[in-house]
């Protein structure tokens, strides 16, 4: 790597529906392609249950339900990405994984109106690419006690 890319922020690049989308590589564990998961009962509709990912048991969350995209039946070639914010893990599910992608550091700013989950807007080339908040995501999509529990797991 050269000194240049050290000055670079390394994101994840992925889609849902038509728009790209992008977490802080600092957050992303690994990409991993669809297992079974266990339905959460009286969770909300983004949250699709919990799942065993190398003997951790995580929460799974359908990134295409909260972003009101389509939906497309989750299959065997569905992929998700395994976060971490404050120990919290996370499995997101999105349409596709793209590329870690190294944008200038001034090159994103806060977004304005760009919503609760969005934590920054990229200009990246001739494209926007919205940073998906692993906060937001966290402290809004997961019961309490599921979050309250990874972090007790640390």
């Amino acid at each position: 790597m050269t000194d240049a890319t050290y000055d670079k922020l390394p994101i994840l690049t992925f889609t849902l529906g038509d728009e790209s989308y992008a977490l802080k590589i600092e957050g992303v564990v690994e990409v991993a392609a669809m297992v079974d998961y266990s339905p959460v009962t009286d969770a909300n509709p983004a949250l699709l249950g919990l799942i065993n990912r190398h003997g951790q048991v995580m929460p799974l969350i359908d990134l295409r339900v909260v972003f009101q995209c389509h939906v497309p039946p989750i299959d065997s070639n569905v992929l998700f990405i395994v976060a971490q914010h404050d120990g919290v893990l996370v499995g997101l599910v999105v349409d596709a994984v793209n590329q870690v992608e190294y944008m200038e550091q001034g090159d994103s700013t806060v977004a304005p109106g760009g919503g609760r989950w969005i934590e920054e807007v990229a200009s990246y080339g001739d494209k926007l690419i919205q940073i998906v908040s692993l906060t937001a995501i966290i402290e809004n999509l997961l019961p309490e006690t599921i979050a309250k529990q990874e972090v007790e797991d640390r």
